[in-house]
């Protein structure tokens, strides 16, 4: 009886269910894997993908890139259903397709949203592609091939980088492997049957749902197809199965051609395009680790085996590679999209040519010691560019993470000292931390609010004198609970300064953290105590008041009220509207204490209002919120959690008029 793995191997037809397809890829690893340190080196290469990714999921805090990631899958909401997912990109990230941010909510909604738990499953995910690459090129060529390319993958220094970066690329990568591979094996005859071809479909639908560049991968090997593939059973069956996957696509594709069409009509984008002569030395340039000169021993290696020893493998994966360049080059010749910045585009390239590169060293006369040369110098340039402030140039916005303070060794060592009401004010040496984007969101916020359930924002490091008063005093925006925080390592130029406006404007309160690396003290307002227990009121239809404080002055006939509102979205900023009256103890209001306003006229969370009360006969009064639908005049039930009273009508504060 003929063994089944030799069977796929001579390239006979065999019909294999899901569970035999498995078992096969199994059967074939392990053969392979008997090769002399080939299971060795697999490893040691996978644990390396692993350490590199989990030693940079905590290397720097989020950029702006994958704060959009957090905020398109619903992170600072309840999280979003997969409905809300797709139409959140729609509207804030039209350029995107959804399947990364589905699968990413989903990630989230079990590990949470921390930084280091998303970014792992970037790092997960960048694991099972180097092992699938080997999987993919020991298939197509040899285990040789499978163990160089993956090497040179998982080294690769600004492949790196995404490993442990919250997009979408390791997903990318991931899926174009998975399908080069089914493509190769329905086109080579190697398992020829329907359960291929199903899952080959599959993979070209979940490639175009994860990036719109993944038609790079597809065009590429629908040019091979078109021009090199034989006329197999399974020929038209191929075209077949990506005509399938472009209709599966196209209820969304209208949405990525008007994102295309809107960015090719704008002139910033436009302008920063990239030309062909730069697009291609920069690829070049990443793809080498840097190092220029590795092109030379790899060019040579390629162009021996392909045309000194005529390998058929080798000139039809260079075809891929090259076929898939011109792909992105054009598109940019003709709608000029990619700016060097953005070189996060052309990452789906990155597994045919190094995968060339790897297949051509192997064929070399004595590569076994040529091999182990070129992947130490391929290493040390890989380090040595991994660390230079040249890579991070080519992946946008990561270059200004190097400017942020360490936000996540804030959430840290605040995460249980914190009060919902508090503050956070720092400083960072860029202000662009501070910046709201898609959703109105920044990069602070995912770390204040997402991660410990507070407000902040941050001070230039370098403002001092009176830039750095009116920054602070813009910032702080009437807020009563402050966390003034610092790094004692990395003190601003003004800190002296900022502690003086600090002391003479709040109430100093406990210490916090007092380490060498962080520092961070409570104040409040002068007008509270630092123990002070909130006084929150919950309404019915999720608005609350987060606390409030009223001081009465007799001699100035003046109510002065210190308020702060927590309002869910902007729907119910609009819709209601609260009054603040003056009542007798027998709920009769006094009407020169009336005042009402709408909470849309609040650009910030905390305000303080006066409210004159001249003219009031002496007595007991009390001051009362009442929150009411604009439109209606409807009032609102809600509960003063500080007593326990509930009503329409909440008192906030008693007071005598002698």
């Amino acid at each position: 009886m003929v063994d089944e793995t030799f069977k796929v191997r001579l390239g006979r037809p065999t019909t294999m269910e899901p569970t035999a397809i498995a078992s096969r890829i199994m059967d074939a690893t392990k053969d392979t894997l008997r090769q002399p340190g080939g299971l060795t080196i697999i490893l040691i290469v996978l644990l390396l993908v692993f350490a590199l990714g989990v030693s940079g999921a905590n290397g720097y805090i989020f950029r702006t890139d994958e704060l959009f990631s957090v905020s398109n899958m619903g992170g600072f909401d309840p999280p979003y259903d997969p409905a809300e997912i797709i139409y959140s990109i729609s509207q804030y990230s039209p350029d995107h397709a959804p399947l990364f941010f589905l699968l990413g909510a989903g990630w989230a909604s079990v590990v949470g949203w921390t930084q280091f738990a998303l970014r792992m499953f970037a790092v997960l995910t960048a694991i099972v592609m180097i092992a699938f690459l080997y999987r993919y090129a020991t298939d197509a060529f040899d285990y040789r091939s499978g163990l160089l390319s993956s090497t040179l993958m998982g080294t690769s220094a600004y492949l790196v980088l995404h490993f442990h970066d919250f997009r979408m690329y390791p997903l990318l990568l991931l899926l174009a492997i998975v399908h080069s591979w089914l493509y190769w094996r329905l086109e080579s005859g190697r398992a020829s049957n329907r359960w291929n071809w199903i899952l080959f479909v599959l993979s070209a639908i979940s490639l175009l749902y994860t990036h719109t560049f993944s038609v790079i991968l597809i065009a590429g090997l629908a040019a091979r197809h078109l021009i090199l593939a034989r006329k197999s059973n399974y020929f038209m069956k191929i075209w077949t199965g990506w005509a399938i996957a472009a209709i599966a696509y196209l209820p969304y594709f209208s949405t990525t051609l008007a994102a295309l069409k809107q960015a090719a009509q704008t002139e910033k984008v436009t302008a920063a395009a990239a030309s062909i002569g730069e697009l291609i030395g920069t690829f070049a340039h990443l793809l080498t680790n840097g190092a220029d000169w590795l092109l030379v021993p790899f060019g040579v290696a390629v162009v021996y085996g392909v045309l000194r020893l005529r390998d058929r493998a080798s000139s039809r994966l260079m075809f891929l590679a090259i076929a898939m360049l011109v792909v992105p080059l054009a598109l940019n010749e003709l709608v000029g999209l990619i700016p060097l910045s953005r070189m996060r585009y052309f990452l789906i390239l990155w597994f045919p040519f190094l995968l060339l590169f790897a297949r051509g060293i192997t064929l070399l006369p004595r590569w076994k010691w040529l091999a182990p040369i070129l992947v130490i110098a391929w290493s040390i340039a890989g380090y040595q560019y991994y660390h230079s402030e040249d890579v991070l140039l080519y992946i946008g916005g990561m270059s200004k993470t190097r400017n942020y303070p360490a936000l996540d060794d804030y959430v840290r060592q605040l995460r249980d000292k914190v009060r919902s009401e508090d503050f956070l004010l720092g400083f960072a040496r860029n202000y662009y931390l501070n910046h709201d984007h898609k959703h109105g969101k920044s990069v602070s916020d995912y770390y204040t609010q997402l991660q410990l359930g507070i407000d902040g924002a941050f001070v230039r490091s370098r403002a001092v004198g009176p830039w750095l008063v009116e920054e602070m005093n813009e910032l702080i925006d009437g807020h009563p609970y402050l966390l003034f925080a610092y790094e004692p390592q990395n003190s601003p130029d003004g800190l002296e300064g900022a502690k003086h406006v600090m002391h003479s404007t709040y109430k100093a309160c406990d210490v916090l953290v007092d380490s060498r690396a962080l520092y961070v003290q409570r104040f409040v307002d002068p007008t509270l105590n630092c123990d002070r227990d909130y006084q929150r009121i919950e309404y019915e239809n999720g608005i609350a008041i987060a606390d409030r404080y009223v001081q009465f002055q007799p001699d100035a006939a003046l109510l002065t009220i210190l308020i702060g509102w927590d309002v869910p979205n902007q729907r119910l900023l609009n819709d209601f509207s609260f009054s603040l009256q003056v009542h007798t103890p027998q709920w009769e209001k006094v009407e020169q204490g009336h005042s009402d306003f709408y909470l849309h006229q609040f650009s910030r969370k905390w305000n303080t209002l006066e409210l004159p009360i001249a003219g009031i006969a002496p007595g007991e009064y009390r001051l009362v919120v009442i929150l009411y639908n604009t439109e209606s005049g409807k009032k609102v039930g809600g509960v003063d959690i500080s007593t326990g009273e509930t009503g329409t009508i909440l008192p906030i504060r008693s007071f005598t008029v002698e």
